[in-house]
């Protein structure tokens, strides 16, 4: 005679199945969540090294985080004269002409932290911005770039030339950004800096309850903090970071 399982039978395995998907549930999230900040720490560092190698053929100077665009003929100088730059501002992370530092970090998907909160609605902006040679959103990477990198604009007349060399090794280049979708405080394009104000807290991201940050020497760090730091002063962060 074929033994059957009971009622009792069956709920017993039910619930045993059930406990153990409680108990592992939790650390496959904790597995994803690791996996995710190691390849955002890795895109970070592959940018980081990008502005790290421009310097190298730039002799030595940071590239802008901002710029106008250029008139044809100047889209490969760093510095054209303000007679050969156009009202717009193309970003560090667009695909623009006038953007130097595009060629060294082309594949989109650099520009994007598998964590962020807002993921896709990045990475449809980041895919339209590879599209465009004369412009794109400003919200198209997940990262958030330092304003100790070079800013050449005529309009308006802002002129920065920055060199890796005057900036200390432990300083911030790169961090995670937040899902805010506003740009008050420039929280789209860069963190401040000399001092820094409220605007680079206010739009530091913190998706792996922490946030990656690449420092000018190119390595990668992982601060992690239990709320979102409000000033340079509140842990983990120091002044000199910034």
């Amino acid at each position: 005679m074929k033994k059957s399982f009971t009622l009792i039978e069956l709920l017993v395995v039910i619930a045993i199945i059930a406990i153990l998907a409680a108990l592992l549930l939790p650390a496959l999230k904790r597995a994803k969540d690791t996996a995710q900040s190691v390849i955002c720490k890795s895109n970070m560092r592959q940018l980081g090294i990008g502005v790290i190698n421009f310097t190298g053929d730039y002799e030595g100077y940071l590239p802008c985080w901002v710029m106008n665009s250029k008139a044809p003929g100047f889209e490969g100088e760093l510095f054209p004269d303000d007679a050969n730059m156009v009202a717009n501002n193309p970003r560090w992370f667009m695909n623009n002409t006038s953007n130097c530092l595009w060629e060294y970090y082309k594949p989109y998907a650099l520009l994007l932290c598998p964590s962020h909160p807002k993921l896709d609605t990045v990475t449809k902006n980041a895919i339209s911005n590879l599209a465009s040679t004369t412009g794109g959103t400003d919200y198209a990477t997940t990262y958030t770039i330092s304003a100790r990198l070079s800013r050449w604009q005529a309009f308006p007349a802002f002129h920065t030339k920055s060199t890796l060399y005057k900036v200390g090794p432990d300083k911030l280049m790169l961090m995670d950004r937040s899902s805010n979708n506003s740009t008050s405080g420039g929280a789209f394009t860069t963190f401040f800096y000399a001092p820094a104000t409220s605007a680079t807290f206010e739009q530091m991201g913190i998706p792996h309850r922490g946030t990656n940050a690449v420092l000018f020497d190119g390595h990668v760090e992982f601060f992690p903090f239990a709320h979102q730091p409000i000033s340079e002063n509140d842990p983990p962060f120091k002044p000199g970071f910034f």
